[in-house]
């Protein structure tokens, strides 16, 4: 090689050094060179999605590893989770796919100088409903433990094991006077026993229920567990409300005062919503001396008691569609807060409230009054679940089954998960990972599961 040929190589390598140098500084500290030459700081986008491993598309672009694209052989596709660098500040539309599951997209803001996150991205499968049962039904119920499914209609009341996917108790239409085709089925905490119309049936001996109009009498009504106990009724017959122990037959009248449309217990304290044609009350029971504690005035109308586990009493006008978030041992406010327009409310935690009316979805922070709308259908909404990634609120109508994300950056996201007709009683599993509902599927009503993670 001549001395020219080694200077001009010298020369050469001496300007690309001192060119990139510069560039690949701002590189390193998070600086972009734009078309037009100036210089910005970049951001950096964060993903995480359940499950893992899923692609990243910024734009429309997949997104790659420059070094392994170039000079590896190895797959160069960068998957979730992901810390992607280098983002020149800006909108961008944001779209995630992993085979056999729905996508995510979003449009993020990328800041300069600042990390985007997406963290909490939950991914939903691809999936036909499977059946669970092939029949219809005035009405479902699942436990509290999420185990079991009772199910009724005019011929049958069937208890199916979820975990197992199979039936293992039913009655049928030939023994009538154990069938119980009322609406209202109440689980025991324990889920070992369950409320269906004036019957109580036990799942370990269901061909064997309890019938509460022999032993207690006819006309009994508003029946429900007392607290913590499988062998304890409350009801209400005429305007008094009684106490019955199932083992030693024992009845004790706890309140006879006044008309009332509903009540609670807490412990040894019973709430009672007390009604007449000029005034409604709260009433506040202690049940071991059977004294009235506080007698709270409440506007004129029907009630009925939500969210007995809450730390505030809940109560509902059915006339007005109002709620009333009660504090009634507070000598300043009882009345914490009320939520009007309102048809089903879930708790999250002590302060965070989801609420629905026939078209919208809603959340309110009590602690702070603050109210959000989700979104607003054309269609109604017959039931609102809260999913437990704690980013997901999933609701069906009457047609569709969709999760949305509580992200609110942009849009909130919304994956459709299921489109059938007459879609009622939607429950999930414990784990969050399977839905349950009842549906007309082709020509077939019946119980179907879908499994979404």
């Amino acid at each position: 090689m001549s001395l020219k040929i080694r200077r001009f190589l010298y020369i050469f390598f001496i300007i690309i050094f001192i060119i990139t140098t510069p560039l690949l500084c701002l590189y390193a500290t998070g600086y972009k060179i734009e078309s037009n030459f100036s210089i910005k700081k970049t951001g950096m986008l964060i993903l995480d999605t359940k499950p893992k491993g899923a692609k990243i598309y910024i734009n429309g672009k997949l997104q790659n590893n420059f070094f392994k694209k170039y000079f590896t052989k190895k797959n160069s596709q960068i998957t979730t989770p992901a810390k992607i660098k280098n983002i020149l500040p800006g909108n961008y539309d944001i779209r995630i796919e992993y085979e056999g599951y729905w996508p995510w997209e979003k449009k993020l803001k990328i800041n300069s100088g600042q990390s985007t996150f997406a963290e909490n991205i939950y991914l939903f499968k691809k999936n036909i409903p499977l059946s669970i049962i092939n029949k219809k039904f005035n009405n479902i119920k699942i436990s509290n433990n999420k185990k079991y499914l009772v199910a009724i209609n005019k011929k049958e009341n069937i208890l199916i094991n979820l975990n197992k996917n199979n039936i293992i108790n039913y009655i049928t239409a030939t023994s009538s006077d154990l069938i119980a085709t009322s609406s209202d089925l109440i689980w025991s905490s324990n889920d070992k026993k369950i409320i269906i119309n004036n019957l109580i049936f036990n799942i370990n001996d269901w061909q064997n229920p309890i019938m509460l109009n022999n032993i207690i009498g006819e006309n009994i009504k508003i029946i429900k567990w007392s607290d913590n106990s499988d062998n304890k009724i409350l009801y209400k017959i005429k305007n008094s409300l009684h106490i019955f122990n199932l083992l030693s037959r024992e009845d004790k009248i706890l309140f006879s005062e006044k008309n009332f449309s509903d009540y609670i217990q807490k412990n040894n304290l019973l709430y009672i919503a007390s009604q007449s044609n000029i005034e409604s009350n709260l009433i506040i029971l202690n049940i071991d001396d059977n004294k009235i504690l506080k007698n709270i005035k409440l506007p004129n109308s029907s009630y009925s008691f939500i969210n007995k586990d809450h730390k505030l009493i809940n109560l509902y006008d059915n006339k007005y569609k109002i709620l009333y978030l009660i504090d009634p041992f507070s000598d300043i406010k009882p009345l914490h807060e009320t939520i009007n327009n309102i048809k089903q409310a879930y708790w999250i935690n002590d302060s965070y409230l989801i609420y629905a009316n026939d078209f919208e979805i809603w959340t309110i922070d009590i602690n702070n009054y603050n109210r959000k709308l989700l979104t607003r259908l054309s269609q109604k909404i017959n039931k609102i679940i809260w999913h437990n990634s704690n980013n997901y609120i999933i609701y069906s109508t009457n047609k569709e089954i969709n999760a949305m994300e509580l992200d609110n950056r942009e849009k909130h996201s919304i994956t459709k998960l299921a489109e059938y007709n007459s879609i009622q009683n939607l429950s999930l599993s414990s784990d969050g990972n399977i839905l349950y509902f009842y549906s007309k599927i082709g020509n077939q009503n019946g119980i179907y599961k879908l499994i979404i993670q």
